[in-house]
């Protein structure tokens, strides 16, 4: 082989590698997917090999390439460690990936006895609602709201809790709301939705028996968050679960309409295989598990056990 790859050529393949389609990968290095285009082939062709191959939408590993992209990947994994070490000012950071809700009516707000407990390293929250394209190169978990686990392999999946579902309001917006008997009466009033819970009112609807529709004419918001500070503002009426509106009813910005047992879904926490015994991610589980106040063996399912925190 009479040109070696470059290093710019050989981290765009990696990023293809771990990111499963150029696009992905021209994302995550924020650089023109062109240009990642052009270092792959470059690199195919300096070895005379094919690495990726194209199935549907993505790009896959051929038996070769995944062969080298392990090899790549530890590598560029020692350099970052190694620099880091050299720089000696630098911690190892936690990436938590959570849905908006969770991120900032839960993880935020209790950032400093988070960090606290995870003192060894730096905790980053990232608010996300679908699962991750790329992986980070750093260590991560997933906190998401399902009833099934989102990764069919790879991640080991934790439940955490099942909270009870209600709709709530300001206390100070219309008392007629408050006043309600049935989730029938509910309905004549203006109902928030969220859109990343698509479908959620007409699951707890369900859960009560009720058949009764869902106005068209209520607000739309992006997320569960955006939803309950609407409500908070006195804008409507949204559907709430226990986990998220503890502060709310605790400062009286928030109060239950109804008086209902719904429990509709659960909290759960994704760790990748190569994070599951890490320091970070235990004691991260074991903080979850005291917060949230709800065993994962109360809400009907428990999925690969991790060791308690430390």
């Amino acid at each position: 082989m009479s040109d070696q790859p470059s290093l710019a050529a050989l981290r765009a393949f990696v990023a293809v590698g771990e990111a499963g389609s150029i696009r992905g990968a021209a994302q995550a290095m924020g650089v023109d997917h062109a240009a990642v285009s052009r270092h792959l082939r470059r690199v195919e062709q300096a070895l005379g090999v094919a690495l990726v191959e194209q199935r549907g939408r993505r790009q896959e590993l051929t038996e070769a390439g995944a062969r080298y992209h392990a090899r790549l990947r530890a590598a560029f994994n020692d350099i970052r460690t190694a620099t880091e070490e050299v720089a000696g000012n630098r911690r190892p950071v936690f990436e938590i990936h959570a849905q908006p809700g969770i991120a900032h009516r839960l993880l935020l707000p209790a950032l400093p006895a988070l960090s606290a407990r995870l003192s060894e390293v730096d905790v980053m929250i990232h608010t996300a609602n679908e699962q991750l394209e790329t992986e980070p190169e750093n260590c991560f978990v997933e906190i998401y709201f399902g009833v099934e686990p989102r990764h069919a392999s790879g991640y080991r999946d934790h439940v955490l809790a099942a909270p009870r579902f209600f709709p709530v309001a300001n206390p100070g917006a219309d008392p007629r709301w408050f006043a309600v008997e049935s989730a029938e009466d509910l309905m004549a009033f203006p109902i928030i939705n969220a859109q990343n819970a698509a479908g959620l009112w007409e699951i707890w609807l369900g859960e009560l028996g009720s058949r009764a529709e869902i106005p068209r004419s209520g607000l739309q918001m992006p997320n569960t968050h955006l939803a309950l500070e609407a409500a908070r503002f006195g804008q409507g009426i949204a559907l709430a679960n226990e986990m998220l509106v503890r502060a709310d009813f605790a400062s009286g910005d928030l109060r239950e309409i109804l008086r209902t047992d719904t429990r509709i879904e659960g909290y759960r926490l994704a760790v990748p295989d190569r994070w599951a015994g890490s320091a970070p991610v235990r004691a991260l589980h074991g903080w979850l598990n005291e917060t949230l106040g709800t065993p994962a063996r109360q809400a009907g399912e428990k999925r690969g056990d991790m060791p308690a925190a430390p």
